[in-house]
């Protein structure tokens, strides 16, 4: 089975065409409906009962039911033009176990995020006389996964038709709707309404969080990500705005915390020493009675210490490393060992003013930001060069393996 790339945000697709071979959305959607069976012999042979389709209020239908559904919903569309649309819709590893601990409470809960999303996306076309998710043939299947280290890997299937069923408020009319146009809110000429995929993206996220209470961090939000991959300068600017004011935020709430972890066993201890004790005695201190400046000396290098941990520890490439640190002021520069060809330390560069890891980081901390440089793809650090030809003369003892001539 092929490893699921990682991902922070909830990523919904939007497609005219099917995957793994079926073809295109211009006929019917069998060869697409039968392909997102494709798990259902994974789950008998694990002695599971193969999941069902379902409508967007939880309703169980068949395969051969969502077929006959959505392909006899076609009166009036050229040869050429789409017949249905394939969603889908793939939370992120934490998004998932916001949803449950285990699979039937995903599925429960998924069945809950399907509705909204389905009634988002009929709202979303700004049309008279259609009012929500009813109104269309739209039916969804859940798939769950599991990677390498069992990790649920789960995510939903959606299929919906282009003509709307016949609407009520429109004395049976159907509508044509396409989230793929390029209109987003038309209100004069042949076409009316639209659809803005951005906005649904925001909303669908929305949606999620207010459904599961979740935490959504800047760096897990459509906006961030899309600014990212695709935006201006501007735009980028502007989240890494918002991502650098939150990880201050919540560097400074971490900050207090140990702080006060530490207050109940330096209850008579003045400030200064407590800070002190939270920086694992790595700064060195005025013995004096702690003054406003000598407290945000130590509150600074706390801060920029935790901040560039923060960022090595949570970036999972050297782009996103870089951006993490440039949203905090700092550049960065590699410092290689003399008698290995590893990474020996990092001289950050901030406002000027230059800062070594190993001067304000404990040892263990520099291993720790050294080892994450890395594994997102950078040089090996030097004490791992060193423990690795530590232990050559051991192995060779043991009998390695034979080089030949």
């Amino acid at each position: 089975m092929k490893k699921k790339e990682s991902k922070e945000e909830m990523n919904i697709k939007i497609q005219n065409s099917g995957t793994g071979g079926a073809s295109d959305c211009k006929g019917s959607c069998s060869d697409l409906a039968h392909y997102i069976n494709h798990e259902d012999q994974e789950r008998i042979d694990e002695g599971l009962d193969p999941l069902p389709y379902l409508t967007p209020n939880g309703d169980e239908v068949s395969t051969e039911e969502v077929i006959a559904a959505i392909d006899a919903n076609t009166k009036g569309l050229a040869s050429n033009t789409d017949k249905f649309y394939h969603l889908v819709v793939s939370p992120s590893e934490e998004e998932i176990k916001a949803m449950g601990s285990t699979d039937k409470e995903v599925y429960q809960n998924a069945i809950k995020l399907m509705k909204a999303i389905s009634d988002a996306y009929a709202k979303n076309f700004h049309r008279n006389g259609l009012e929500d998710s009813s109104d269309l043939e739209l039916y969804w299947k859940c798939h769950f996964t599991r990677g390498e280290k069992g990790e649920l890997q789960f995510h939903i299937h959606g299929i919906v038709g282009r003509l709307t069923k016949p609407l009520a408020g429109l004395d049976g009319k159907q509508l044509k709707v396409s989230p793929l146009t390029n209109h987003k809110d038309t209100v004069d000429g042949a076409v009316k309404g639209g659809f803005d995929r951005k906005t649904f993206f925001r909303k669908c996220e929305k949606l999620f969080d207010k459904l599961f209470h979740y935490d959504r961090k800047v760096a897990e939000t459509f906006d961030f990500n899309n600014a990212m991959k695709h935006g201006t300068l501007e735009e980028k600017s502007e989240q890494t705005k918002l991502l650098a004011e939150e990880n201050a935020k919540d560097l400074k709430t971490s900050i207090s915390a140990g702080i006060n972890r530490r207050r109940k066993n330096l209850s008579n201890k003045h400030d200064i020493d407590e800070i002190a004790a939270m920086l694992e005695g790595k700064v060195d201190l005025p013995e004096q009675t702690s003054t406003k400046e000598t407290l945000d000396d130590a509150v600074k290098v706390a801060d920029m210490r935790n901040t560039l941990l923060f960022a090595f520890a949570n970036a999972n490439d050297k782009k996103r490393l870089a951006l993490k640190l440039v949203a905090e002021g700092f550049t960065f520069y590699f410092i290689k060992a003399k008698d290995v060809p590893g990474i020996e330390d990092v001289r950050f560069v901030k406002r000027g003013k230059t800062y070594l890891a190993h001067e304000i980081m404990t040892s263990n901390e520099l291993h720790t930001l050294l080892s994450h440089w890395h594994r997102i793809g950078g040089t090996k650090p030097a004490f791992k060069i060193r423990e690795e030809l530590a232990q050559k003369p051991s192995q060779k003892k043991h009998g390695g393996p034979k080089l030949g001539r």
